[in-house]
């Protein structure tokens, strides 16, 4: 699901979209414009998988086959395009193109640069909403390697250092199934790491937390091409639970790093967003925001850095208590 847009075809003008407009529905495509859909038919990319439709419109008939994605602005419609390459494509009605094909034109010029600008420009909680739109790829999923019925097996454990572990007995992902800039894994329900009190008729919150922890970690070297020497100190992170995960079934989490690695740059502020899927339904969601670090000895240098600071701070705070507690003594005194 790679992102493959082409330069803007010198064709496309007002002229064209409004020869659209007249016999039916568009088919707009970052780089050659509004494309009247019955010369894209029998053309259509592969791995179509989502058709974008506005919110004030309605999908024409003859694509109920695709999984429908709702978008209120030109804005979403561009941050899908490149959160979804040519797995996705905007679809207008014939009524919607004949009142507002012209205000669509800024969407016909778009190319690869274009689109990686604008999602740099999307922020955690929105990029979560984007996604929470996006239904599970469960077609994509069947031909992949992950588990999907409730008797398939996990095609085995991730590399380790690709979560940060030195134990693979403590990898909570499967190996992965990447799509464009998202990558897809199993839960793997057992871990040394942790010893729960009690036993549960569900998946424990604390485990789906770190397997989501993993998740942004192992997406951040996946499709941001953070190097193995790299590290991330999590500055934040949100969840939200939506449903119980049930114990015995396959569990999918969907990840996507804002994350792209720059030769030169030491750290970066940088952010994943990962889901929690069972059954094709959303269960849970974090957003997790981090400073990536390039290199590990980058990461050493900013700890001594910082143990600098919180050891002065360690002496202010000594020096306070001492002073209170001679200060009491006076008094007793």
């Amino acid at each position: 699901m790679s992102i493959r847009v082409s330069e803007p075809f010198p064709s496309v003008s007002a002229r064209s979209s409004m020869t659209c407009t007249e016999s039916g529905s568009m088919i707009i495509r970052p780089g050659m414009g509004a494309v009247c859909e019955e010369r894209l038919r029998n053309s259509l990319p592969d791995g179509l998988r989502y058709v974008l439709v506005f919110d004030d419109d309605s999908l024409p008939d003859g694509w109920d086959s695709f999984m429908k994605v709702n978008v209120s602005s030109q804005q979403e419609v561009i941050f899908y395009y490149a959160l979804l390459g040519d797995s996705c494509q905007l679809v207008v009605s014939p009524r919607y193109a004949r009142q507002r094909g012209r205000k669509l034109e800024p969407l016909y010029g778009l190319n690869r640069a274009a689109l990686r600008l604008q999602l740099e420009t999307c922020d955690s909680d929105t990029l979560a909403g984007l996604l929470a739109r996006i239904p599970l790829d469960l077609e994509g999923a069947i031909s992949s390697s992950l588990a999907v019925y409730d008797d398939d097996l996990p095609a085995g454990h991730l590399d380790p250092k690709l979560v940060h572990k030195k134990d693979p007995r403590n990898v909570l992902l499967s190996l992965p199934w990447i799509e464009g800039r998202m990558a897809y894994f199993n839960l793997l329900d057992s871990t040394g790491e942790f010893r729960f009190d009690h036993d549960s008729d569900h998946l424990q919150g604390m485990l789906v937390l770190e397997a989501m922890r993993q998740a942004g970690i192992a997406v951040t070297h996946l499709t941001g091409r953070l190097p193995e020497s790299g590290t991330m100190a999590l500055r934040r992170y949100c969840t939200d639970f939506v449903s119980y995960i049930e114990k015995n079934a396959p569990v999918i989490i969907r990840a996507y790093s804002s994350y792209a690695h720059a030769e030169g740059v030491d750290d970066q502020e940088s952010y994943a967003v990962c889901q929690v899927f069972q059954w094709g339904k959303l269960c849970a969601q974090a957003r997790l925001n981090a400073v990536v670090f390039s290199d590990i000895e980058k990461y050493v240098d900013k700890r001594i850095r910082t143990e600098r600071v919180l050891s002065r701070g360690r002496r202010q705070y000594l020096a306070k208590l001492d002073g209170i507690k001679s200060q009491g003594g006076e008094e007793n005194g």
